[in-house]
């Protein structure tokens, strides 16, 4: 689906919308089964939103404020 990303530099706003959207998949899954509720799946979870969190930054657009 991404394989034609080699790096940040080639990755464009549509991209970066399928990455959320495979992001969001993988977080509803870890949350809706118990079973991927560990310490590591849930803080590679948190790290993977901080990184898209920093590439959204790196392609030009502001996150919006977490409640």
């Amino acid at each position: 689906m991404l394989d034609h990303i080699e790096d940040l530099r080639t990755l464009t706003g549509e991209d970066f919308g399928k990455l959320v959207a495979v992001f969001n998949e993988s977080y509803s899954v870890a949350v809706d089964n118990p079973r991927y509720r560990s310490a590591t799946e849930i803080g590679l979870l948190v790290d993977i939103a901080q990184s898209l969190r920093d590439i959204k930054e790196l392609l030009g657009a502001k996150p919006k404020d977490e409640d």
